[in-house]
């Protein structure tokens, strides 16, 4: 009875130790992705960068560095559609900022403009450099990328 016993335990022990390594993996599986966006062979120095993945994955965005550098965290693995934004800032004369929309994505709310970051301030940010509307449009912009789960840079070269 006692060999039985012991049996048991380690035939329940086997079964809990492969539960746990089967959930370990069960887990939202996300990539983080970084790098430099790039316009007309210069950094693009303020905006957002948008990754949107399959249906049910909610976007991930960030804002874009001075030195034209990002990271977006929690990308969902797979396919995803990249959109990239600038709006002009508030206070350049004559540009009533807010006039570029960002990407709407129903149920989703969309990143906040460029303008709003940092403050505002245009110095913070970077200059505002127009780009063409298309890259704001995920089904229009082009651009999409295979992301794996952990760490990965890609840089884009947007063409005017």
């Amino acid at each position: 009875m006692a060999c039985s016993a012991r049996l048991r335990l380690r035939l329940f022990s086997l079964v809990l130790f492969l539960s746990a390594l089967t959930l370990a993996g069960c887990g939202p599986r996300v990539g983080i992705v970084s790098g430099k966006v790039t316009y007309k062979n210069a950094p693009l120095p303020s905006g957002t960068i948008t990754f949107i993945g399959g249906k049910g994955d909610k976007p991930q965005w960030s804002a874009i560095a001075a030195d034209g550098s990002y990271q977006v965290n929690n990308v969902p693995v797979g396919t995803v559609k990249v959109t990239v934004e600038t709006t002009p800032p508030t206070n350049l004369p004559g540009v009533g900022g807010g006039a570029v929309k960002p990407p709407t994505v129903p149920g989703v709310p969309p990143p906040p403009d460029s303008s709003s970051l940092g403050g505002g301030d245009a110095a913070k940010q970077g200059a505002y450099v127009p780009i063409p509307t298309k890259y704001k449009e995920a089904e229009q912009s082009g651009l999409s990328m295979e992301v794996k789960s952990g760490k990965q840079e890609k840089n884009w070269d947007l063409a005017p």
